[in-house]
């Protein structure tokens, strides 16, 4: 599943006028149009006048009629506004409230990200503790196996069911591990 397959499209067009710096610069308090300066600060590959749509249509791989009605949703939240193009192209930038939301959003992604990174170290910590074990278990049966046999007149039919009862123990706590998750490799959630 990809970033595009999580988010809705406005999202991602949100996102991508973040990224590409297609933001309006209030210098004003008050939001009218009569009062609201507008300048913006072009992206790469979006020329002064050129068209956002056909921008974000290749960029998301949509549909314009799509990236519009994304646009008007985004206009009617007052996150993006319109602006005038010398080119005749529709352009389109984030207001100071679409920035807020945009950035808010990246921080999120970035958090998210970095929890899941800590929790992939942390599977991996918790991995070779649980193989660890293992091993531990098995050499610790094997050295007992060895000391009876070896070190004793024990029979050697008993020597060799504690080396029995103990590979036993260790396919026990190996699927029990298994099945806790720790003998798999790391998935996001």
């Amino acid at each position: 599943m990809t970033k595009n397959d999580r988010e809705p499209l406005w999202a991602e067009i949100l996102r991508l006028l973040h990224n590409h710096e297609q933001y309006i610069h209030e210098d004003t308090v008050e939001d009218t149009p009569e009062s609201f300066n507008m300048t913006v600060r072009s992206a790469p590959g979006v020329p002064g006048g050129g068209d956002t749509i056909e921008f974000l249509a290749d960029k998301t791989g949509r549909e314009e009629n799509e990236i519009r009605e994304s646009l008007r949703y985004l206009q009617s939240v007052n996150c993006a506004r319109e602006l005038e193009s010398a080119g005749g192209g529709k352009r389109f930038g984030l207001t100071a409230e679409g920035f807020k939301i945009a950035h808010e959003r990246e921080m999120q992604e970035y958090q998210t990200e970095r929890e899941d990174d800590r929790d992939r170290r942390q599977h991996d910590v918790n991995r070779a503790i649980a193989l660890l074990t293992i091993a531990l278990v098995l050499i610790n049966f094997i050295r007992a196996g060895v000391t009876g046999l070896v070190g004793t007149d024990a029979d050697p039919d008993i020597v060799y069911i504690i080396l029995g009862f103990g590979g036993i123990l260790a396919v026990v706590i190996s699927v029990g591990l298994w099945r806790a998750g720790l003998l798999s490799s790391w998935e996001a959630k």
